[in-house]
């Protein structure tokens, strides 16, 4: 993935150009941890926030873009910066580390997939998850779809949630890129294992891959799996595919074959005798409207 910050928005962060070149300094000398700490003073005191009061994406994507001109920073000077960074509890300064991951993930694809996969375990929220998964990953898993639907099948039923994420969002962005129909296939097979995931780091992935993503490129395999558990009864499976309903527009616009299957499985699981579940379902059924 290509990194690029628009002409106006250089000129705007020309002012924090002298603590870059710091940055910059320290890795070419390698002292990553010495990089790592004027990293986390620079996002702590930049005035360029959002209205969140969190550090503009751009400005973060800025500083991994001037890091990653100077030619003399060495592999391994990048990897102790990468894994410095990750110890830092903080989702901005994590970014920077997707960044650059992504720009060096070729150097050394089966070193780095480790890496990938050590650091994700230190996540704190989506945020985390999803920028170290699309920026340092998904880009070659839709170059090589078959490669990484092997290495990161495994990793579907990982003890660990933000690993389970990792593997279900990038094999979903992949196919997403690719827009091939058998790619949402292969990679709907290979999440199957998580339907009953309940946590909702997990929960969310999937209903955000099969629903906002899987509807867009083969939505004839979306209305497949919800044939397939019309006869569920159990409530984190039914939640999943409720949440599909819900997760985007796109299924009021499915043609009517699809749409009434989607609806006939919602009145089959709206008999069921819990309260909650009868009440999901009705949310599900009120959005398609």
């Amino acid at each position: 993935m290509k990194l690029k910050v628009s002409s106006k928005d250089i000129e705007r962060y020309f002012i924090e150009k002298e603590k870059i070149v710091k940055i910059v300094s320290n890795l070419a000398n390698s002292n990553s941890k010495d990089a790592r700490d004027n990293v986390v003073e620079f996002i702590a005191k930049t005035n360029f926030r959002t209205k969140f009061d969190e550090p503009e994406k751009d400005i973060t994507k800025y500083i991994a873009i001037e890091i990653l001109k100077n030619e003399t920073i060495t592999l391994k000077t990048y990897l102790e910066f990468i894994d410095s960074l990750w110890e830092i509890e903080n989702s901005s300064v994590r970014e920077i580390s997707s960044f650059i991951m992504g720009q060096i993930y070729d150097r050394d694809p089966e070193a780095h997939f480790e890496i990938i996969v050590k650091n994700a375990k230190l996540c704190l929220n989506w945020n985390d998850i999803d920028n170290w998964a699309g920026y340092s990953l998904e880009e070659y898993a839709a170059k090589d779809y078959n490669k990484y639907l092997e290495k990161l099948s495994p990793l579907i039923i990982h003890e660990n949630q933000w690993v389970r994420r990792l593997a279900i969002v990038v094999l979903g962005r992949g196919f997403f890129l690719t827009k091939d129909e058998r790619d949402v296939v292969k990679c709907f097979k290979a999440i199957e294992p998580s339907f009953s995931d309940s946590r909702k780091i997990v929960l969310d992935a999937n209903s955000w891959i099969v629903g906002t993503l899987g509807f867009r490129v083969n939505p004839e395999e979306v209305v497949r799996y919800f044939e397939k558990y019309s006869n569920s009864k159990d409530y984190t499976i039914i939640k999943l595919f409720c949440d599909i309903v819900k997760r985007s527009k796109l299924v009021r616009d499915l043609p009517d074959k699809l749409l009434r299957s989607i609806l006939e499985i919602l009145q089959i699981w709206l008999k069921s005798e819990e309260t909650k579940t009868r009440k999901t379902v009705e949310s599900a059924i009120k959005f398609i409207g």
